[in-house]
């Protein structure tokens, strides 16, 4: 059996790495410059102490990939696809820990080895390589969801593992902490290991024995450890790593975009959504364009909502009567479900999150429903066993499933990750996917304008501002307009952005270019000096104040600036020029 587990764990390395073996070179993209390539708080760890924050370790596992190899984004790739394979084997672990408890050592199976192998080989093959879990590999940020997800398996296997060897010895006390830390660790890592303990107090109630004094004894330490978020996101205010703040602020502005019954209304047919991605992962999309509802009676979340209540009543009544009956792979099954809706409640559920969908929430509550097909697919084995259908064991069957699967999900998965391959083939994808909403437009039109080719900006940034006419799209249609020589366009889109935000540096910053292409100097001048009171630290825009004070004869002025731009950017030449030629 230990060579078999051996070759399990083997071939779900080696599929793994197939799968996601082009991704290593690809750059950071969308929210990987805040969080990562942006965030200064990950370039040493003197912010790493005390430990605390809600995504403390994913953070740390950050600024441990900086540590070790700068922004070069191979290195956090190779992590991510690390921490992929780690899970994939806890998944397999998991279920064939699974099948010794108690409940599971009387089902009265005929050969439970081998049906163990073959359940837990099914779901974690499937956990693996299906196309589903790209975005939280692939998309760097994502380990946030990976590494929570690591710390949670791995809780749940030692727990399992402690309840099931010899609980009074020291191997067995010694598996229990480490489970308890892997617990808080997990709580520290992403808000979704909130539901942690209740999966542990459920795994309990299902799989094991005792009296309830014993079971209550066992599960109260991972019960105290949902006071960390909360905690943590309603009582401490202390440092956060880099851009917690920055994060908390935009969680704010989303939570009053839709009311928790709204959102809620919503989720309804997203948990639909996500339930067809599992089965039928087509039409994969970074920034679904979502329709919103307000009310649950609209024809879309009612019917979601029928079939998710249909859906979760067949799991419960699976489970209650093969508990009676002592069918364990079919209880099995509808545990996968119950783990399913019980992780998935965090992201949808009522509490109100702006972009209502992403693949990458799949991650954790996708292992339920892979274990739950395993688990069925050897309950259809037993049955054609029975029935003298098929005469292979339970391991050549799984085997064979497995090979089924991993073909069309691994090349779907593999396909799916040449689309991130960088910013241009990303948003391109997405932009084509999501043609009304205006998040794809402006990053696709962002490219472009990098890319020099600002006639398709433009045309991108034009998109935008029709669907949304916010601050964003007219200062980037405001800052294309002016490479291509629109001047008087791109001073009103700009004017337009500063009267929205009259605090926007940049805007007021490339305000002043274009007024300074009109002729237009004192009115740049006056720009600039908005520019450098609201962002100190922009040097370029401190340089050019200094050149227009030097043409105007405004000399003191102009040394003062130079010697701002110094004590910004000691390595800038041209300052040093600067102030030779105004002490003339």
């Amino acid at each position: 059996m230990r060579m078999k587990n051996a070759l399990a764990y083997a071939t779900l390395a080696i599929l793994s790495a197939v799968v996601y073996s082009s991704i290593l070179p690809y750059p950071f993209v969308f929210d990987d410059g805040m969080y990562i390539a942006g965030n200064a708080g990950i370039r040493d760890f003197s912010g790493f102490w005390p430990p605390v924050g809600t995504r403390y370790f994913g953070y740390l596992s950050f600024a441990l990939s900086y540590s070790m190899g700068g922004l070069d984004p191979r290195g956090y790739h190779a992590v991510n696809i690390l921490i992929h394979i780690v899970n994939s084997m806890l998944v397999f672990r998991l279920v064939s820990l699974t099948f010794k408890t108690p409940f599971m050592e009387l089902s009265g199976l005929n050969d439970k080895e081998s049906a163990a192998f073959g359940a837990a080989l099914i779901a974690s093959v499937l956990f693996a390589i299906h196309p589903v879990q790209t975005q939280a590999v692939t998309y760097t940020t994502q380990r946030f969801a990976s590494l929570a997800t690591l710390f949670f398996l791995l809780s749940l296997v030692l727990y399992a593992s402690h309840r099931i060897g010899a609980e009074g010895g020291r191997k067995g006390y010694v598996k229990y902490a480490l489970a308890f830390a892997s617990a808080i660790a997990a709580q520290m890592t992403k808000e979704i290991a909130f539901t942690l303990p209740t999966v542990i107090v459920l795994y309990e109630a299902a799989f094991f024995g005792g009296g309830f004094r014993k079971r209550a004894v066992s599960t109260a330490p991972f019960m105290l450890t949902m006071l960390i978020i909360p905690f943590t996101l309603l009582v401490y205010a202390g440092p956060d790593h880099g851009v917690s703040e920055l994060i908390r602020e935009k969680q704010i502005q989303e939570l009053s975009d839709l009311s928790p019954y709204q959102y809620l209304s919503t989720q309804f047919r997203v948990v639909v959504t996500y339930l067809r991605l599992v089965i039928l992962p087509v039409g994969q999309n970074l920034d679904y364009d979502y329709p919103k509802f307000t009310s649950v009676l609209e024809p879309g979340p009612l019917l979601s909502l029928f079939f998710l209540l249909c859906f979760a009543a067949v799991a419960v009544v699976a489970y209650a009567r093969t508990r009676m009956g002592r069918a364990p792979l079919a209880a099995l099954s509808a545990a996968g479900v119950f783990w399913f809706f019980i992780t998935l409640s965090i992201e949808s559920s009522v509490i109100p999150i702006q972009d209502v969908i992403f693949e990458h929430r799949l991650y954790l509550p996708s292992i339920g429903l892979f274990v739950s097909f395993g688990a069925f697919m050897i309950c259809l084995f037993e049955y054609l066993k029975k029935r003298s259908l098929v005469k292979a064991s339970a391991t050549v069957f799984a085997i064979v499933v497995a090979i089924i699967l991993a073909i069309p999900y691994g090349a779907a998965a593999y396909r799916r990750n040449l689309v991130w391959q960088d910013e241009f083939t990303l948003w391109t994808d997405v932009a084509r996917k999501s043609p009304g909403k205006t998040r794809p437009h402006n990053n696709l039109g962002d490219v472009y304008f990098r890319m020099g080719r600002y006639g398709e900006a433009i045309e991108e940034f034009e998109k935008a501002r029709g669907l949304k006419p916010d601050v964003k799209t007219f200062f980037n249609l405001g800052s294309a307009y002016y490479k291509v020589g629109r001047y008087e366009e791109a001073e009103a889109e700009l004017k337009t952005a500063i009267g929205l935000k009259p605090d926007f540096a940049d805007a007021h910053y490339n305000l002043a270019s274009t007024l300074r292409a009109l002729g237009r100097m004192d009115e740049a001048v006056s720009e600039l000096e908005k520019t450098v009171t609201f962002q100190p630290d922009k040097w370029r825009a401190r340089y050019n104040l200094a050149l227009a004070y030097q043409s105007m004869g405004r000399l003191s002025d102009a040394k003062r600036e130079f010697e701002a731009v110094i004590s910004i950017n000691p390595g800038f030449q041209e300052a040093y020029q600067g102030i030779e030629e105004v002490g003339r």
